[in-house]
């Protein structure tokens, strides 16, 4: 009892941290999402251009995802096609397996019966022996009728099976057709895009307005990590786990892709008065996106120029950027783990490269990623 008692004691505030922290978090994702809806609100820093290619590449973005989801619905028909295909072969082993085990009863029943015919025939009265035979014939055929059941059965399960499999196959026929019509819809949202992306680099295309955007965009960032720092005030501490906190993860963390460094950090831009804060790393379109070390996600939207962006906050104020990504798997408040899937490589944020924008910030002051990424 007293046992009993002590572990009633130590669950009961065990239960209650994690009700409180369900809480917590429950607030810290409202605010998070508030703060989104503020960014989405606030057009003082876009002009008509910039929302015509954003609002492209979300449709886009949208696209890409209901193709995926349409892609890994006949992925997983196509696995129950294949399993059903596999039960109705299993079936038909079982059905031969039956007949053949039949057949050598009908032969052995013949021999037996035949003899025992002719036993009768040549005046072999003895009662027992007669009613021994007689219960023999009759397990026989108690037999061959169970016999004759299971296979009348198991023909039912190979017709239910082909009627499955038959069904089967036109739902996913269904997708597949799903799956191209998806397929047309996003090229055709492409061509809005590029229309509206040929438009904003022709209006960049004086460098003061470019210059213009440039800081514009610097100070968006600037200020959303500021909000988020506030925002993410009282969230409950993401699990530890086995990893190193992140200010020791110095020169060691993954690199969320791999890739040719398309602009590096401290590379000169807008005619060198302006540098880049981070890495533009090129990769294929769709390349997976992986988080360079465990945090909690604080941000996933768009932000002019970024494209679709994550941010994930780390220990001690530390955050790190995902930028120009296509598509995000990952939603404000979730805890991730060092090397955990985030985004797919795109080209959001007005540009024809696809690639991945990636940041490490010490709140809002950029540091150089070369000194915290492994060799």
């Amino acid at each position: 009892m007293l046992l009993c008692a002590v572990a009633m004691s130590t669950a009961a505030p065990t239960e209650m941290r994690l009700q409180q922290s369900g809480e917590q978090l429950a607030r810290v994702r409202a605010r998070m999402a508030e703060l989104s809806r503020a960014i989405d609100e606030d057009r003082n820093l876009r002009d008509d251009l910039q929302t015509q290619v954003e609002a492209a590449e979300r449709a886009v973005a949208q696209a890409r995802v209901e193709l995926q989801e349409a892609t890994a619905k006949a992925g997983r028909q196509a696995a129950k096609v294949h399993d059903v295909q596999a039960q109705r072969d299993a079936a038909q082993r079982r059905l031969d397996t039956e007949k053949a085990a039949l057949a050598a009863q009908l032969r052995a029943a013949y021999v037996v019966g035949s003899g025992g015919t002719a036993e009768l025939a040549l005046g072999q009265s003895d009662p027992g022996r007669i009613a021994r035979m007689v219960g023999y014939y009759d397990y026989l055929d108690r037999a061959r009728a169970q016999r004759i059941h299971v296979i009348d059965m198991e023909l039912q399960r190979v017709a239910q099976f082909q009627q499955q499999l038959i069904d089967e196959q036109k739902s996913l026929q269904q997708l597949q057709d799903q799956r191209r019509d998806a397929y047309n819809g996003l090229q055709q949202r492409r061509g809005e895009r590029a229309q509206a992306l040929v438009a904003l680099q022709r209006h960049l295309a004086n460098e003061n307005e470019e210059l213009r955007q440039l800081q514009a965009n610097e100070r968006q960032i600037e200020n959303l990590l500021d909000s988020l720092k506030k925002a993410m005030t009282g969230a409950p501490p993401v699990a530890a786990g086995a990893a190193l906190p992140f200010p020791k993860m110095r020169g060691r963390l993954p690199w969320p892709l791999r890739g040719k460094i398309l602009a590096d950090y401290g590379d000169p831009k807008a005619g060198g008065r302006l540098q880049w804060k981070g890495l533009w790393i090129a990769a294929d379109d769709g390349a997976i996106v992986r988080a360079c070390a465990r945090g909690r996600v604080a941000y996933v939207g768009w932000m002019s120029r970024y494209g679709l962006i994550v941010v994930v906050e780390h220990e001690d104020g530390y955050f790190s950027l995902y930028g120009h990504t296509g598509t995000v798997q990952v939603a404000a408040g979730d805890a991730v783990a060092a090397g955990e899937v985030l985004a797919t490589a795109g080209s959001t944020g007005g540009y024809e490269q696809p690639g991945l924008y990636f940041e490490i910030r010490k709140g809002t002051d950029p540091v150089n990623p070369h000194d915290w990424l492994g060799r």
